[in-house]
């Protein structure tokens, strides 16, 4: 029987790659995202460079145009009731030339998956015809046949694959392939005559093709080949076909966009056949016993020619590499920068392309804001299990080496990147790049703020991420897997990242004239305060990171429980103990600023009481001007605390600020309830939810930058006096 590798004597033991989902799975993912996103492009254009369809829609958006009503100038004419039933009957009007795009879209898409999936469905009986394959049965090799149906039992395939052979191919190799149901592994004649001259070599081999099935990679190989050969005869050609006749300068706009996504989805579908083979490795290595067989194999390949670059365009690792992460397989847990880039290009892709499908499938009327956050609800996830995932493993690789993750913002800033790359691919602006009319001053302010906005805030969604993996890293070790604590995690970043996208693509869908013309910027902050989602976005923030510290449980990594290691002797502790967590310093810190609040709102209340008189009291000025004096008080001292704890706590100091002003706020809120009833005032629910939102989400909002400024010159501080100690303990020696 196989059995998993010996501890081995000295020497670090090899991180398991298999805890979390592979890198094979996320860029499978990547792949399927990127075929999306470039037929919805793909077929857009096609639809409108058929002429029945074109001049169809094109019919009706002229017929339309005669009742559309014109723009409004300020906030009242566009709430006034004649405007808004002109638009409304302008949508209707519109809504079935934007509905047939919409289907066509959808049906286009659809016939794409159906293709793929015909190809990915007969691919075995055309491998199999095409290498002259047949049964390896008892008659031709006993002695082999015995040996490989006891590795796949002891591997615990089922179903077990058919082994088929070609006798007459001298070469030695194998390969795993087939659908959902029915998988083979074929040898070369090559490679049989191996079993009875080199078994070591042999085994080497054929466990590598049956890790493939254990790592059930072999449908997401083959269907991403299917994908791709589907998206150059079922979308990629009919674009071609279509184009002619159609005006040079929308030609040229179209072909380098479509020539770049197929680029992309080109490379994706690589780096998916690329990266099976890493994990196939690993795997096989784990039930061989040691590395050493399979290494010699790896060996004996062919080195790779060409620069790093080059290699993306390649569907087999160097063998160089494969040896690299055969002795080491924590290279395969950090994410690179290009795979956060290229996930952010393609959910950009699929994000501006699918709010306007959206719109004109369900309503056919503008977007009020909905069809962004569908939109982002369905792309977020999968931006999240890629590079929120990605970002998990890089955390656990850094802590199991005794090391603090870093540069995990980075990954933040090439996602967003990606997302800017991606819009400038979307169909929305291709149908734009002809204009010759330039930018206003507005335009470009508004555009560069968005894309500031954007990379800022996916630079520490990313770091936020990876805090809470830190924290919830140490629960998950004293367990027996790791998936639900990445899972609750993913879920809860993929919230946060859903809304935030969904508000960045509502506010630039929406643009610059109506965010800073039609809309006042105070009301738009007063409603982003007052929204629910704000206070849930905000404790999300700080609770799941901080959340961990009731469920900590430390523990020395063991061949019995722990899942960190491919090793099955007796571990040493491994993780880092980093700095613990201290949420009940913020709280406390938290209660006593919000008791001082209260005070000293008690007393500014007597002072009032005896300097001011009851009719001044009394006026809607005065009550508006002492409850805004109220809540900025209340916000500046949160802010204090929140700044106070971020120096204070040497790890996760933001979030540790957070917290504290938010069990501030919650105090202050209900003292200034209670003392609004002592002094004679009234509260109902709705004076009570807009003051605690007030409160706390203006206090939290001032806090977050305040607390990591705080945070940020306090590491400056206690690493310069490291290094102070270390050079005085240095000149003493």
């Amino acid at each position: 029987m196989l059995q998993p590798e010996p501890q081995p004597a000295g020497g670090r033991p090899r991180l398991n790659p298999f805890a979390f989902p592979s890198d094979t799975d996320f860029r499978f993912i990547l792949l399927i995202v990127s075929v999306l996103g470039a037929s919805l492009f793909i077929y857009s254009a096609v639809f409108f460079s058929i002429p029945i369809t074109s001049h169809y829609w094109l019919s009706v958006q002229l017929r339309c145009l005669e009742i559309r009503p014109p723009a409004p100038t300020d906030l009242q004419s566009f709430a006034d009731p004649a405007f808004i039933a002109a638009r409304v009957a302008f949508e209707q009007c519109r809504a079935p030339a934007e509905r047939a795009n919409a289907l066509w879209i959808v049906g286009c898409v659809a016939l794409l998956l159906i293709v793929a999936g015909l190809i990915y469905w007969t691919f075995p009986e055309r491998q199999i015809r095409r290498d002259k394959l047949v049964p390896l049965s008892a008659e031709d090799a006993p002695e082999v046949v015995d040996y490989l149906t006891k590795l796949s039992r002891t591997m615990k395939l089922s179903p077990l694959p058919v082994f088929l052979w070609n006798p007459l191919n001298p070469a030695s190799g194998g390969l795993a392939f087939g659908r959902l149901g029915r998988y083979y592994v074929s040898l070369t004649g090559g490679l049989v005559t191996q079993f009875y001259t080199d078994l070591p070599a042999f085994r080497a081999v054929v466990l590598h093709e049956l890790a493939h099935l254990r790592n059930a990679d072999v449908d997401k190989t083959y269907f991403a080949v299917s994908v791709w050969q589907a998206f150059l005869m079922a979308a990629l050609l009919p674009l071609f076909l279509t184009l002619f006749g159609n005006e040079w300068g929308y030609v040229f706009s179209i072909i380098w966009r479509v020539l770049a996504l197929a680029a992309l989805v080109y490379l994706m579908r690589n780096a998916v056949l690329r990266t099976r083979e890493m994990y196939a490795d690993v795997r096989a290595s784990v039930w061989d016993g040691s590395p050493d067989a399979l290494a010699k194999v790896l060996e004996s390949l062919p080195r790779s020619k060409g620069r790093n670059w080059t290699l993306l365009w390649q569907v087999h690792p160097d063998p160089g590499h494969r040896r690299e992460i055969l002795e080491d397989p924590s290279r395969l847990f950090p994410m690179g920068i290009w795979d956060a880039l290229a996930t952010g290009i393609a959910a950009a892709i699929v994000l501006p392309n699918l709010i306007p499908l959206l719109i004109a499938l369900f309503t056919g009327t503008s977007s009020s804001g909905g069809e962004s956050l569908a939109a982002a609800l369905m792309i977020a996830p999968l931006v999240v299990g890629v590079v929120g995932l990605g970002t998990w493993r890089a955390t656990f690789a850094a802590l199991a080496r005794g090391k603090a993750p870093h540069g995990v913002g980075h990954l933040g800033v090439g996602l967003g990147l990606g997302i800017l790359l991606g819009v400038t691919l979307s169909f929305s602006t291709a149908l734009t790049a002809g204009t010759t009319e330039a930018l206003s001053w507005s335009e470009i302010f508004f555009n560069i703020a968005w894309n500031m906005l954007l990379l800022v805030s996916l630079f520490f969604f990313l770091r936020w991420i990876a805090a809470g993996a830190s924290a919830w890293l140490e629960v998950a070790i004293a367990r027996p897997s790791p998936r639900i604590f990445y899972i609750l995690g993913l879920t809860i970043a993929g919230g946060v990242l859903a809304i935030w996208l969904g508000l960045l693509f509502y506010i630039r869908g929406l643009g610059v004239t109506i965010v800073f013309l039609l809309a006042s910027p105070l009301g738009m902050l007063w409603s982003i305060v007052q929204h629910p989602l704000t206070l849930l976005l905000l404790i999300s923030l700080w609770a799941y990171p901080l959340t961990a510290w009731f469920s900590r449980r430390r523990v020395a990594l063991d061949s019995g429980s722990s899942w960190a290691f491919l090793t099955s002797g007796p571990q040493e502790p491994m993780l880092i103990r980093p700095a613990p967590l201290r949420p009940g310093l913020a709280a406390t810190l938290g209660v006593i600023v919000g008791l001082v609040f209260c005070g000293l709102l008690l007393l500014i209340r007597i002072g009032l009481r005896m300097s001011v008189p009851e009719a001044v009291r009394n006026t809607d000025e005065f009550r508006m001007a002492f409850f805004l004096a109220q809540i900025g008080i209340a916000a500046l001292l949160q802010m204090g605390v929140a700044a106070l704890v971020a120096g204070w706590v040497k790890r996760l100091g933001v979030l540790h600020g957070l917290f504290a002003a938010f069990v501030s706020g919650s105090v202050m809120t209900v003292g200034l309830l209670g003392l609004n009833l002592a002094f004679g005032g009234t509260v109902d629910l709705t004076f009570a939810w807009n003051t605690f939102s007030q409160v706390v989400n203006e206090g939290a909002l001032l806090a977050l930058p305040a607390a990591w400024v705080v945070a940020w010159l306090a590491e400056l501080a206690r690493s310069a006096r490291g290094r102070l100690r270390l050079l005085s303990q240095e000149q003493v020696a």
